[in-house]
């Protein structure tokens, strides 16, 4: 065996052991995320209007939230949130009332940067993209993005932690 040949099989003998801590990073990366979206869990008011979102543990794997309107003494759901962890990755599903035939939308977590959490479904019409951004324990951001009808749109909702 010459030089080149050993070099090579040296460099994929190499890789070959590389790869699997690959894997288990993102995987890392994975459950990094997940935890550190626990953060949501609790009740959050939009800090313009009525509106809030609910946040809550089911289990290792799934928060159950919904977002709402107050209305004098009555309460009034306007969506059916979920943040679920499984083999595939983390996934926001939506339950708006009203919209897509009042069925499920999933947004799978495509981004995690800078305490930023991005859920992005390219085939949904509007938004595209459901963003988190813890800006500490009592504030967040949330926004949604995309584009409808050709034109570029970004709706914010900084909220505010009320329990």
């Amino acid at each position: 065996m010459n030089n080149r040949s050993t070099y090579i099989y040296s460099m994929l003998a190499f890789l070959s052991l590389c790869m699997p801590g690959n894997i288990t990073a993102q995987t890392l990366d994975l459950n990094k995320a997940w935890l550190d979206l626990q953060f949501i869990i609790g009740t959050w008011k939009i800090e313009s209007g009525a509106e809030m979102e609910k946040w809550e543990f089911v289990s290792e794997k799934e928060l159950r939230g919904k977002g709402f309107a107050l209305n004098g003494r009555d309460t009034i759901l306007k969506e059916v949130i979920q943040l679920v962890y499984d083999d595939s990755g983390i996934h926001y599903i939506a339950k708006v009332k009203g919209q897509n035939n009042n069925e499920s939308t999933i947004f799978s977590l495509v981004n995690t940067q800078k305490a930023t959490f991005v859920f992005e479904n390219k085939a949904h019409d509007f938004p595209q993209r459901i963003n988190y951004r813890k800006i500490s324990d009592t504030l967040i951001m949330a926004w949604i993005e995309g584009e409808k009808n050709g034109e570029k749109k970004k709706m914010e909702y900084p909220m505010k932690r009320i329990n």
